[in-house]
C-alpha cells in the first residue's frame, strides 16, 4: 500500500510500504481520510518523529475485512470513525472514568509512534476503536470525530452550564473544536481570541465571534472559564488574569517549554488550572454530533488533499493562512 512516511530530513515521502497484517482479533479499515492535527506539526517540528514513521491519528474509513476471531457486529462496508487508541479498561485511570490517562495508552496509540497511523491507505485496529458513523455521514467526515472529541472533552471538564461565559484563546484547529464543543453543549456566551485576521475571518464563516487579543478586556466580563488553545507559554498567565475569581483555566495547547506564571494570582483568585488530554468518554458523542446537526461538517471537511500533498499540507497548516482543518485522502 501507499503511505506518507517520515524521511531522514523529517519531511514526508509517499512510497510503498507493506500492507498491515490483519490479526485474528482485528479489523482492517480502508482510510478514506486522515486529518492533520496541530500536535502532528508540533511533533515534527520538535523532532519527536523518526525515519520510517507513519503519522496520522484522525481517521475516518470503511471496514474492509474482519479477523476470524474478532468479537464484533461490524461488517465489511461499514463506515466508521477510528479512535486511534485502545483503552485497557482495567487500570486505575480507566476504572475511575478517566481512560485518557490509561496506563496502556501509548503502546496502542496510532500515528504517535507506537503503531502506524492513518496517512496510509489501510490500518488495522481492534473493533472497539471503530465507531459506526450516523447514516448519511461520509466515511471521510469520520476523521473529524477525533479532534471534535478533544474539544468536547475540554468543554465537559470545564463544568460550564447554560448562561455561563467563556473565552477561547487561539483560533487554530483545537480552538475551533472547542468553540464547536461549546456551541454543541448549549454554551452561547463565548468568543474566540486570535492574533491573525485570516483565522478570525475563517472563524466568522463558522458563525463564531472572533476578536484580536487586544480587544479582550473591552469585551469580556470575567469569564467563568478560559480555554488556552494557543500553545504559547506566555498566554497561560494572561488566561489566569482574565478568568473570574474561582473560575477555571483549561490548558489545551501543547507547550513544551517552561511557562512563567505568578502563583499569587492563583491564590488570591482561587483559580483552578486544568490540563486537558485527548478525550475521556466524549468520543461517542463527538461521532453522534457529526450526524445530528450540532457541528458544521461541510465547512470543516471542505479542504481535502491527496496523499502526495501531505508535505505541502503540513507546511501550509503551520501558517496563518491555512484553513482550520485539512483532510488527507489516501485514495484520491
Amino acid at each position: 500500500m501507499r503511505a506518507a512516511v517520515v524521511s531522514e530530513d523529517r519531511t514526508f515521502e509517499v512510497r510503498s510500504v507493506p500492507d498491515p497484517e490483519l490479526e485474528s482479533d482485528q479489523v482492517l479499515v480502508r482510510v478514506d481520510a486522515c486529518g492533520i492535527c496541530g500536535s502532528d506539526i508540533h511533533m515534527r517540528d520538535s523532532g519527536m518523529v523518526w525515519p520510517g514513521m507513519v503519522m496520522g491519528h484522525e481517521m475516518g474509513g470503511t471496514v474492509e475485512a474482519i479477523g476470524q476471531d474478532c468479537d464484533t457486529d461490524l461488517k465489511a462496508g461499514d463506515t466508521v470513525a477510528v479512535m486511534p487508541c485502545r483503552f485497557c479498561g482495567t487500570c486505575r485511570a480507566c476504572t475511575a472514568g478517566m481512560p485518557q490517562l490509561c496506563s496502556g495508552l501509548l503502546p496502542t496509540s496510532m500515528g504517535l509512534g507506537s503503531r502506524p497511523g492513518g496517512l496510509a491507505e489501510y490500518v488495522t485496529v481492534w473493533p472497539e476503536q471503530c465507531f459506526r458513523l450516523p447514516g448519511g455521514v461520509p466515511a471521510a467526515v469520520g476523521a473529524l470525530a477525533e479532534p471534535l472529541a478533544v474539544g468536547f472533552h475540554g468543554v465537559v471538564e470545564s463544568r460550564l452550564s447554560h448562561g455561563d461565559h467563556a473565552v477561547v484563546m487561539g483560533g487554530g484547529s483545537i480552538g475551533v473544536m472547542v468553540a464547536m464543543g461549546l456551541r454543541a453543549h448549549g454554551i452561547a456566551d463565548f468568543f474566540v481570541t486570535e492574533v491573525t485576521q485570516e483565522r478570525r475571518d475563517a472563524l466568522a464563516t463558522l458563525g463564531f465571534e472572533a476578536v484580536s487579543p487586544r480587544e479582550v478586556l473591552g469585551r469580556s466580563h470575567s469569564p467563568d472559564a478560559v480555554f488556552d488553545c494557543t500553545g504559547v507559554g506566555s498566554v497561560l498567565q494572561e488566561a489566569i488574569g482574565l478568568v473570574r475569581p474561582g473560575g477555571t483555566v483549561l490548558l489545551m495547547g501543547v507547550v513544551e517549554r517552561p511557562a512563567e506564571i505568578l502563583p499569587m494570582t492563583l491564590v488570591i483568585k482561587e483559580v483552578s488550572v486544568r490540563g486537558i488530554l485527548a478525550y475521556g468518554e466524549t468520543y461517542p458523542d463527538a461521532v453522534a454530533a457529526l450526524g445530528d446537526g450540532r457541528v458544521e461538517t461541510d465547512v470543516l471537511s471542505a479542504h481535502r488533499a491527496p496523499l502526495d500533498a501531505t508535505e505541502d499540507c503540513f507546511r501550509d497548516l503551520a501558517s496563518a493562512q491555512a484553513p482550520p482543518k485539512i483532510l488527507i485522502e489516501p485514495w484520491a
